[in-house]
């Protein structure tokens, strides 16, 4: 199994300065990058800025209290003006979560463009890390989106709606050809020609019409009825070593 990823429609938004500063104590992370944030899920922002630190291994050890995870909110820092949420993980938590198919974590290792690659992520290229720790579990994950995307269609809702829309492309692409592509625009222009494409094209922040709402569901029906084809994701992790001993290594050399 072999997990590429589609380059980006267009370039990412650059971080501001203060996306760039690490909040006290985070050491600063070796890589960073926006993830879509899970708008069909109930929270309003599309932004959130994930990065990924190596914490030494004299963090961990003794009896002194440790985070593996630090979470802010940074006003007015996303690149539409509104808050985003930044979270930085610690490389063992972060592959823990990716065994675990978690959407956030493969999302952020395969990301095409991060803000920021700092050895040893320029060592071995993140995506190898989704690769290794990817299976079949996360085609659930991704699909669990439905519910949410037609209650955010039948509600007009035009960003949950393209949000939940997005997601479930991403499992069509791992499920048929373990490609993991997470920007609607370039999934649009590697399949077939698509009904939501001009949808996607004049982009409004209005209601969705009815004529496109209609569109919306019955693209949104199709692609989950395509996941229960059989697929080319393993059904367990590819290179379950790979990512202990890549965690092992890393760890002793920021120690």
């Amino acid at each position: 199994m072999k997990l590429s990823t589609l380059s980006p429609l267009s370039p990412p938004p650059q971080p501001s300065d203060a996306l760039r500063r690490s909040a006290d104590p985070i050491p600063k992370p070796a890589l960073l990058a926006w993830v879509e944030g899970p708008g069909a899920e109930g929270i309003e922002t599309p932004w959130r800025l994930a990065g990924i630190t190596i914490l030494p291994a004299s963090t961990l050890l003794g009896l002194r209290a440790f985070e593996d995870a630090y979470e802010d909110q940074l006003p007015g820092e996303a690149p539409d003006g509104s808050d985003c949420m930044r979270v930085i993980f610690d490389l063992e938590k972060l592959l823990r979560m990716a065994l675990h198919q978690s959407v956030l974590a493969l999302e952020l290792l395969a990301s095409p463009a991060p803000l920021q690659l700092h050895a040893p992520f320029n060592e071995l290229a993140p995506v190898e890390l989704a690769q290794a720790a990817i299976t079949s579990g996360v085609i659930r994950a991704y699909r669990g989106v439905l519910p949410s995307t037609l209650d955010a269609i039948d509600a007009g809702e035009r960003m949950a709606a393209l949000s939940g829309l997005r997601r479930l492309y991403t499992a069509s692409l791992l499920h048929r050809d373990a490609v993991m592509g997470t920007d609607l625009g370039a999934q649009l222009l590697s399949c077939a020609p698509s009904p939501i494409a001009p949808i996607v094209e004049g982009w409004s922040d209005g209601p969705l019409r009815p004529a496109q709402a209609r569109a919306l569901k019955d693209e949104a029906r199709r692609l989950d009825a395509l996941l229960d084809l059989p697929g080319a994701l393993p059904e367990r992790p590819h290179d379950y070593d790979l990512l202990h001993e890549t965690l092992v290594a890393w760890r002793l050399a920021t120690s």
